[in-house]
């Protein structure tokens, strides 16, 4: 279990993907899914969502986890569960 608040990794990722994805954010709750709902491609989602996840907390996500990661809400759950993340 993550030393961060579910509340301080929920604050970090929406500032982490609105950054990347300004445009089409505002208009999606959490559980939206980045491919279906975002209309993002699979490479936008290795190439820079999940590293910027990973930089943001300092952590690797292994590529088996990181095909897990669908929304916003999948990635705050997933980086919750990280005892690692900073």
């Amino acid at each position: 279990m993550s030393k961060l608040t579910k509340d301080e990794v929920k604050s970090r990722i929406l500032h982490t993907f609105k950054a990347y994805n300004r445009a089409k954010f505002e208009a999606h709750p959490l559980e939206a899914r980045f491919i279906q709902d975002f209309k993002l491609h699979e490479l936008d989602l290795a190439t820079a969502v999940i590293p910027a996840i990973e930089e943001e907390f300092c952590i690797e996500i292994p590529h088996y986890d990181a095909d897990e990661i669908q929304s916003i809400a999948d990635a705050i759950e997933y980086v919750v569960r990280r005892d690692d993340a900073d």
